[in-house]
Order: C-alpha cells, then structure tokens, then sequence
C-alpha cells in the first residue's frame, strides 16, 4: 500500500508539480548544469559524461544521463586581456512509471577575462533547446484508487492534451576564479578558489503537458564556492566545496569535502610516469541525503562513484537508500600536460 502510494506521488510530482530543475550529487563534474561560465575553465578541452539513477526501492527509478563538451577557442596564444571558450551541455531525464523524459541541449559561450596572472572573471550565455515526452500510454491516477487498490475500470478524469512538446531555454553565470602555482623539478602544487553564480531559463518556458494549462519552467538560481589547497610537504590536498540552489520555493544546499593523495607525480622531464591521485569525499545535501564519493584520476582521465544514504523523512519508505551516481572524464590541462589545474 506505502509503495503504491509513493508511486502515485512520484508520478504527480513528475508530470503536473512543481517544475524543478535535475540536480546531480557530484555537480562539481557536471559544471555546464551548474554554471555555463565554467566553460574552458582551467583546461584547453574537457569531456564529461555522467549517470544518475534514484529511489530504485520506492518505484520505477529515476534515470538520469548527461554529458559535455567544451573547449578554449584560443588556449594556446593567449592574451593579456582575456581569451574565448565553447561547450555543449546534453542531458535526459526520465522519471517515474510512465517515462516522464525531459532531454535538453544547451551551448555556452563564455568569456574569461584576466585580471592579472591569478585572477580570472568569466562571463557566459547558455541558449539551447529542450523537449518533454511522456511515453507510457496511460497513467495510474489517485483518482483510481477504489479504497483498497488500483482499479484501471475507473475512470481517471485526466486530460493531459500532448505527450511531446519543445521549448526554448536561456541561462547566464558569472564565475571568479583565483589560483597559485608553486612548481619544482619534483612536483606542482596548486592552490585555487572558485566562486560563481548563474542563473537559468530566464525564457520562463510552459512546461506542462496540459493544452489548456500553462506551468512556467521557474528561474533557477545557484550559488557555488569550492576550491583546493596542498598540505605542504605531504601527498595529501582538500577540495572543499558548497553549493547552492533555489528554484520557486525549493532550494538545496550541498557542503563537504573531497581529500584527495597523490599516488605518483607525473615526470616532468621524460613524461614516462603519469601523475595518478585517488580522491574520497563527503557531502551533505541539508536534510535530505549522506553522499559518499570515491574516485581516481590518472593523467588526463578521472572516475568517480557516489553514494547518497538518504536522511530524510523519505528515508524508512526508500529502505535508507536514494541515489547512485557514476562519472568519466577526459581532460587537457591550460596549456597541456606540464599544468595541471
């Protein structure tokens, strides 16, 4: 009976709610999502791709597959003033029973413009394109629930009017970037701070399904601060980061750390040893969910795995689980493989 419940809810939630915005655990590998401005940010070329699947033990879970692209456009000559960077952002969302999909598709154009040699402000535009489709051929409804069980006899009173329809989207971010490079014979080491603060569908797109009704995609903001620093004289650096979002009503914020050792530093010399880390992490998203992350980085790839033990009131329904994640990432450090941000 919970379970059936829960599915309705979800459901509901998923078609006619309140419009809400994916979000990721690991949003710091999944930086166009967070802010377009991160575009060629500290990299001449990086690929990412990442999945989400949540609520597996409340009903159908919810899937969700993104992947990026973006590029310095003028990387190796640049100038005092500033430089270009490119990307493109996809991602498919499908939710609940009835594959309730949202796919969007989104370029940023951004801007970095140099302060001096360790200050950095870049500006971005985000346009893109994106779609709602609602697969599955009929819903189960509350409306349907005789008392004691579903029944399909009884009608539904629903009228969703299209199960496909696209619409145009636009967001914009600002990012601040500072860092500091140290670098010997032997080894690099790095400090960074990193802050930003985009804003997203400033179009305000009708995301219903509903003919007659109109549910405007709101205006979602968000906020993030994360950086890195060494522990001088040992193999051992932390990437503390907070993030975040609000979106009508609802907003998340998400803190923590990642601890990061260097298994081999890479030769700077021969570039017969590659440079290797293995990362663990912690995070918690305010009363909601644990995330637990683990991940390793050799030369220019890096995979990560998180976990979210879920703390929230959902937790005794979802049997204290909610969501796992998994990203791949490729990248060519600014200015190649000596410099690695």
């Amino acid at each position: 009976m919970k379970k059936i419940l829960s599915t309705y809810l979800l459901l509901f939630a998923a078609i006619i709610g309140s419009s809400q915005d994916v979000h990721f655990s690991q949003i710091g590998n999944a930086p166009l999502l967070l802010n377009p401005a991160l575009a060629g940010v500290g990299h001449n070329m990086r690929a990412i791709a990442n999945y989400r699947t949540q609520w597996n033990s409340v009903a159908q879970p919810f899937t969700t597959t993104a992947a990026s692209l973006d590029v310095l456009a003028n990387g190796n000559q640049r100038n005092k003033q500033g430089h270009l960077a490119f990307g493109i952002n996809f991602y498919n969302d499908k939710a609940g029973t009835e594959q309730v999909s949202t796919t969007n598709i989104n370029a940023s154009i951004a801007y970095h413009a140099h302060i001096d040699n360790s200050n950095t402000v870049s500006f971005a535009l985000s346009p893109g394109f994106g779609q709602r489709s609602l697969e599955g051929a009929t819903g189960r409804w509350a409306s349907q629930y005789n008392g004691s069980a579903y029944d399909g006899l009884i009608a539904s009173g629903e009228n969703l009017g299209r199960n496909k329809f696209g619409f145009f989207d636009v967001g914009a971010g600002v990012v601040f970037t500072s860092e500091a490079w140290q670098k010997s014979l032997a080894s690099t080491s790095q400090k960074y701070f990193r802050t930003g603060l985009a804003v997203h569908h400033l179009t305000r797109p009708n995301y219903s399904f509903s003919e007659a009704g109109e549910d405007q995609l709101a205006l979602r903001f968000s906020f993030f601060a994360n950086g890195m620093f060494d522990l001088e004289g040992t193999k051992v650096a932390f990437l503390p980061g907070i993030y975040y979002s609000r979106q009508r009503s609802a907003s998340e914020i998400m803190l923590g750390s990642d601890v990061r050792y260097t298994l081999a530093e890479g030769s700077r010399i021969t570039g017969k040893v590659k440079e290797s880390h293995v990362l663990f992490g912690l995070y918690y998203r305010l009363n909601d969910a644990i995330i637990a992350k683990v991940g390793i980085e050799y030369y220019n790839y890096a995979f990560g795995f998180s976990y979210d033990i879920n703390a929230s009131n959902l937790s005794a329904t979802a049997q204290s689980t909610s969501a796992m994640e998994l990203f791949l990432r490729y990248r060519i450090p600014e200015g190649g493989n000596s410099r690695r941000p």
